[in-house]
């Protein structure tokens, strides 16, 4: 029976048309002759781009086009050589030691590039986390294998939301606040959140958690609270958390990048 156009669309739609890296030219002085061939001799309708490295990057306008440009690729004619592109994503590698190097990492078939994540530890400091941010070749995966260094997490990239840490609100960073008077972010009294966090680490009186943003019973930099999951594209708005489900401490390891912005998966 043939398919309905409806049922032809959706399997269309999770078909995606692939990208091809113009790898040789043999026959070709350079890539723009031979795409300008494949336009005028094999009347292809293509889309082509140019990557950051100079490389012609090849995809076919339609889906004629592109099983056209499957054939070039697969039989090479006039020494074409065209390499399938896959995809890149972003993902964090999550409890990797601080210990260990990046490159059993690096040596992985799937990581293309990887970056140790930082905290700000005062004073024009940054010390590294077990979180190392990665750039993936096609799909991110539930976790990587290292050898003999261990099976590793891996969770998907999600940039972390502007925000001030001196009023502890999203939407500006904290040269740009206003507000004269630090907000506590576990709290929210009127001090530097250092204080509390001090008596949480130090076994003393624990203060009251409230959420400066959402004003429920977690500290400012909880990952869940519906403040934070609002200003991400694509994220559902958790209820409110419960007592017992919002721990006090915030986190000692909190990814940034190596220099500012910080940025951590939701």
């Amino acid at each position: 029976m043939k398919p309905s156009s409806q049922q032809s669309g959706a399997t269309a739609a999770e078909r995606p048309i692939p990208v091809w890296r113009v790898v040789r030219h043999d026959d070709f002085p350079s890539p723009y002759q031979l795409v300008r061939w494949l336009e005028c001799e094999l009347r292809l309708a293509l889309k082509v781009d140019v990557s950051a490295s100079g490389e012609f990057l090849l995809r076919g306008a339609t889906e004629d086009a592109a099983a056209t440009l499957q054939e070039v690729a697969d039989g090479q004619p006039r020494g074409i050589v065209l390499a399938r592109r896959e995809p890149s994503r972003r993902g964090v590698l999550v409890g990797y030691p601080t210990g260990l190097p990046l490159d059993p990492v690096l040596e992985h078939p799937l990581v293309v590039s990887a970056v140790r994540c930082s905290y700000s530890a005062g004073l024009k400091r940054h010390l590294p986390t077990r979180q190392v941010q990665l750039t993936l070749q096609g799909h991110v995966p539930a976790a990587l294998d290292l050898g003999c260094f261990g099976t590793f997490a891996v969770r998907r990239y999600i940039q972390e939301p502007v925000r001030c840490y001196r009023c502890q609100a999203f939407g500006h960073y904290q040269r740009q606040c206003q507000r004269r008077q630090e907000l506590c972010g576990v709290c929210s009294g009127e001090h530097a959140s250092r204080a509390c966090v001090r008596l949480l680490r130090e076994g003393g009186e624990r203060p009251v958690a409230r959420c400066p943003n959402c004003g429920a019973r977690h500290h400012a930099w909880n990952r869940r609270c519906p403040a934070r999951l609002r200003q991400i594209p694509g994220s559902t708005v958790a209820r409110q958390l419960q007592w017992k489900e919002a721990p006090l401490l915030p986190p000692r390891s909190i990814p940034q990048p190596p220099f500012h912005g910080m940025k951590t998966p939701p």
